[in-house]
């Protein structure tokens, strides 16, 4: 099966393709969350725990200076030394990054966790670089506003607010992702869960958040 890896920084407009592909095998880690817990008398068992435990996937690779049909991906390769400064920096980046691996059907929002780039005498123009990615999950924190009492009342039938609002539609472009409508539409990139978890979109797009289709049409949560 032949792969291409694809990291985007859609912050710095950046797309970077991994000249070569990864040497022996790339790795998807996906856990269980569970809790081990000691009876007396009984030893132990593990209790499942509600929610996804992060991923991690990682590889080793090399960046060529110079190109070699036989293992690169494409001819116009930039300088090692170059990308290994670019990925550094990446590193400490707040923003998530989106990673592509085409033919192992992955593509979602990541952060580099663990990079390192070596020399190897007799290639010094060339960096062995090992890369771990963790897959990003954003944390909301909402906090409940602290209510007053009032002694003054209210006729509710003549103050009642009209809060039904004519929901936003969006159709969906060929180029688009859920990160992106986000980014447009809610300002926030990261917003993007807000829209697939809606029901209807869910219905729409299905098990996959990642893959969304020309002509769909998505209903748009307030800002």
């Amino acid at each position: 099966m032949v792969i291409d890896i694809y990291l985007k920084n859609e912050k710095e407009k950046i797309d970077f393709h991994f000249p070569v592909n990864p040497f022996d095998s790339l790795s998807i880690k996906k856990e269980k969350r569970f809790e081990t817990v000691d009876i007396v008398n009984l030893g132990e068992f593990d209790i499942k725990k509600e929610g996804e435990k992060i991923r991690e996937i990682s590889f080793k690779t090399f960046l060529p200076n110079l190109y070699d049909a036989s293992y690169c991906r494409y001819s116009e390769l930039k300088n090692p030394i170059e990308v290994v400064a670019m990925l550094e920096k990446w590193v400490d980046q707040a923003e998530p990054l989106r990673l592509i691996v085409t033919g192992f059907g992955y593509n979602g929002l990541v952060t580099i966790s663990n990079f390192s780039n070596t020399q190897t005498a007799g290639r010094e123009e060339d960096r062995d670089i090992e890369i771990t990615f963790r897959t990003y999950r954003e944390l909301k924190i909402e906090t409940l506003k602290k209510e007053t009492k009032s002694n003054t009342k209210t006729d509710l039938k003549d103050n009642r607010p009209n809060n039904k609002t004519t929901p936003k539609i969006y159709t969906v472009k060929s180029s688009d992702t859920l990160y992106k409508i986000a980014k447009n539409l809610l300002g926030k990139g990261s917003r993007w869960p807000e829209i697939y978890n809606i029901p209807e979109n869910k219905k729409v797009i299905g098990k996959n958040p990642n893959v969304i289709k020309k002509g769909q049409k998505l209903v748009i949560p307030s800002k």
